[in-house]
């Protein structure tokens, strides 16, 4: 299982690789994934605009894409995979996000216990407490 480290790194890596990338087409596979969106809405959603920040909160990582928030949860499997050709699991990429210029990003889970959410405003953790890389993070926040 991806822990909060890995997850970080992956947001790094998206951040570093896809901030200000529009995107032009959201493909996905029939996935129990989805939570609080159909994947056809999802998609809709995210189509066209621009990935404006990549952030994280514990073991979330979520985006703000125009004016919503998809939030991921890798799960026990998660990855984002830059070239499909690299995947040796092909049909357990469940969303392919293609961009204007011409790179894409593909999520593939092998087990399926990932979970993928969208917002229209910034997601709130406030069942997860304080996350340890944020800056409120002190001794006494934590033992509260």
């Amino acid at each position: 299982m991806p822990e909060l480290p890995e997850v970080e790194t992956v947001r790094r890596q998206i951040e570093q690789g896809y901030l200000q990338a529009r995107i032009i087409r959201v493909k996905i596979r029939p996935a129990r994934i989805f939570k609080n969106v159909t994947p056809s809405h999802f998609a809709r959603a995210l189509e066209g605009n621009k990935i404006l920040t990549v952030e994280r909160y514990g073991k979330f990582m979520y985006w703000k894409v125009g004016k919503v928030y998809p939030v991921f949860h890798l799960g026990m499997s998660g990855i984002f995979i830059s070239d499909q050709a690299l995947s040796l699991y092909p049909q357990h990429i469940h969303v392919s996000f293609y961009f204007q210029d011409g790179r894409s990003l593909h999520f593939q889970d092998v087990r399926k216990f990932s979970k993928i959410f969208l917002f229209s405003a910034p997601p709130a953790f406030p069942e997860l407490g304080i996350d340890p890389l944020q800056e409120n993070f002190t001794l006494n926040n934590f033992k509260k």
